[in-house]
């Protein structure tokens, strides 16, 4: 099963075990001695954002309390995560950016700053902390796991109008970031934007069986507009590792020095660039006001519940 919801079911049901599944695919990777790799950190984190919007979008259906706490439980093992995906991505964002970063001061000098930052990485998985830190993990999944599968899940008499709130909400959420985004020059208001239409797509994803291929366009475009705001946000980590390495000469490597300098100052050209055309993207895909967004949805949702 892939991360949506089955049309045959119930949107309860669906909703419900939409999310259990990516639950235990968790508890699934952190058994025995598993999920203590940059990629096992990565795709945990992606399944708690996955199941806190499946949360979102089921709300309706649920214990105001209970969602909250499930909610809030997944927030927490997400957050147990972060600074492990963040050695990871100071490294990932300098390869996958290399080509816009361009030469730095010598032809061997982009490869020793990776190099450098690949082994801060290997450092960080390598250490006590991170062991901590995963095993804290562990504990906290399965017991969110376990109250998931628990959680009682409440019928409504109309199938889609729920689901109709939940992307509406969600679209109005992260158009109203966007909005404070547009009028600022931080990339945090930008990064704030993002965490809300990346949980918009989240929906849009869920929905695409259930809107019966209608959403793929609005998938396709937001998809492209959430990685940019995701080169723009592992920009910001990169930069912050860099300084540490711009003091390498202190070690005797001054060659790495000079170019993590460099290229931090590249990587700021590179992210003004990004942000102007992030900007310009969120505004053809948050044009439109949240009800009027919400009658474009509703035919599709319509079609499918007279099916």
């Amino acid at each position: 099963m892939s991360y949506r919801l089955d049309p045959a079911l119930s949107p309860a049901q669906a909703i419900r075990e939409t999310a259990c599944e990516q639950a235990e695919r968790i508890v699934s990777l952190l058994s025995g001695s598993g999920g203590d790799t940059p990629h096992d950190v990565l795709k945990m984190r992606t399944r708690c954002k996955k199941i806190r919007a499946a949360l979102k979008l089921g709300r309706p259906f649920l214990k105001e309390g209970e969602y909250r706490r499930r909610l809030h439980g997944w927030r927490d093992a997400g957050r147990l995560l972060a600074p492990l995906r963040d050695a990871s991505a100071a490294h990932d964002s300098l390869i996958r950016l290399a080509p816009q970063i361009g030469p730095t001061v010598d032809g061997g000098d982009l490869t020793e700053v990776a190099i450098a930052l690949n082994q801060t990485e290997a450092t960080m998985f390598g250490g006590a902390g991170a062991r901590s830190r995963i095993e804290a993990f562990r504990a906290v999944a399965r017991r969110e796991a376990d109250a998931l599968a628990r959680m009682t899940w409440r019928e409504r008499s109309s199938t889609t109008e729920p689901l109709l709130d939940g992307l509406s909400s969600s679209y109005q959420r992260a158009r109203k970031a966007f909005l404070v985004a547009a009028g600022s020059s931080e990339t945090t208001a930008l990064h704030e934007a993002r965490k809300h239409a990346k949980v918009h797509l989240h929906h849009l994803r869920l929905m695409r069986d259930v809107m019966q291929g209608r959403a793929a366009e609005r998938i396709e475009r937001l998809g492209a507009l959430v990685r940019l705001l995701g080169d723009i946000q592992d920009i910001d980590v990169a930069k912050a590792a860099l300084p540490g390495l711009a003091r390498a000469d202190d070690l005797g490597m001054a060659r790495t020095a000079r170019a993590a300098a460099v290229i931090e100052a590249r990587l700021e050209a590179v992210q003004t660039r990004l942000t102007a055309e992030a900007k310009a993207g969120a505004e053809a895909a948050f044009q439109l006001r949240a009800k009027d967004y919400r009658r474009t949805l509703e035919p599709a949702l319509a079609s499918a519940e007279a099916g």
